[in-house]
């Protein structure tokens, strides 16, 4: 991409920029869950520190918000309104998914006392 850059394309240069925010943006844990999709957590071989998990919502909602700004600094399409619909579709059903599991966790609690 940076030979691109050099070579007279300079209007790719917030797509440069878009990854490499976001290779320093998946190593932050704060932006992981801890549990996977499927509600359980994985470990390093430590036993003891867990695995970054997917992005939490907040985290995915940052992602997309900046590939737009970075489409629209470009000019040329990068994410199609389907692609952008599906995603959507997929975080209200993952929106569901953990609220079961929330519900499920103070059942299994509220079923101890």
């Amino acid at each position: 991409m940076e030979a691109m850059i050099d070579s007279g394309h300079e209007h790719l240069e917030p797509l440069m920029d878009f990854r490499d925010w976001l290779a320093k943006f998946r190593n932050e844990r704060s932006k992981r869950m801890v549990e996977r999709r499927d509600g359980r957590i994985a470990f390093m071989g430590d036993g003891i520190t867990t695995v970054a998990g997917p992005f939490t919502l907040e985290a995915r909602q940052e992602i997309l918000t900046r590939l737009l700004e970075v489409q629209e600094q470009v000019g040329m399409p990068l994410i199609s309104k389907d692609e952008i619909a599906r995603i959507r579709a997929i975080w209200a059903d993952d929106a569901i998914e953990e609220a079961k599991r929330h519900l499920q966790r103070c059942e299994e609690l509220r079923e101890r006392t």
